[in-house]
């Protein structure tokens, strides 16, 4: 698996498929193929599986399970907050899943319901407050990086302006020196 970070674009994610997904890893097709084929299920399970909930949503928190192991199996994302804020919305599909799951026929239990509920709603407040600080990471880190290399192109056009200058200053001084010499009256004809 190739870690090197792609540092000649212009931006991180110009070169990204999906949010920071690099074409440079091993397993990148995996996912992709993954991505798409869980929504087509998702899809199939909605038409054809549509009287049997219970179904949909088992295999619903099957397929954010999967996700989530498959990403951190392969790793498809260059930069980490690109697979945390991944990792983050795919644990937040499961606890809507585990949510939809505590008011199944399966928990028969009203505290145990009650119970259940509060934790998913409290960890997915926290998964959500974890997205936007991320997201807001991202935001910066990619403002500065940018930043950063303006910075470096504006240091470049200085210094060949710098240079320039310089060579421009030193040719008109030998045509100065060129000149001087040749409007020189000798002495003799004084």
């Amino acid at each position: 698996m190739s870690t090197a970070r792609d540092e000649s674009v212009l931006w991180p994610g110009l070169q990204s498929l999906y949010l920071g997904l690099t074409q440079n890893r091993d397993g990148v097709e995996w996912y992709l193929g993954w991505f798409f084929l869980r929504r087509v299920f998702f899809g199939l399970l909605v038409v054809y599986l549509a009287s049997q909930q219970y179904m949909q949503v088992v295999i619903n928190l099957t397929c954010a399970l999967s996700s989530m192991l498959i990403i951190f199996h392969l790793r498809p994302f260059q930069y980490g907050h690109n697979m945390a804020l991944e990792l983050l919305n795919e644990s937040y599909v499961f606890m809507v899943g585990m949510l939809v799951y505590a008011y199944t026929p399966f928990m028969v239990d009203a505290d145990w319901r009650l119970y259940a509920s509060v934790v998913v709603v409290l960890e997915k407040f926290v998964i959500i407050a974890s997205n936007l600080m991320l997201m807001w990471h991202s935001i910066m880190w990619q403002v500065f990086w940018k930043m950063d290399q303006e910075e470096k192109v504006y240091e470049a056009i200085f210094q060949r302006s710098k240079t320039q200058n310089l060579a421009a200053a030193a040719e008109m001084n030998t045509r100065m020196n060129a000149t001087n010499q040749s409007e020189r009256k000798p002495l003799h004809a004084i």
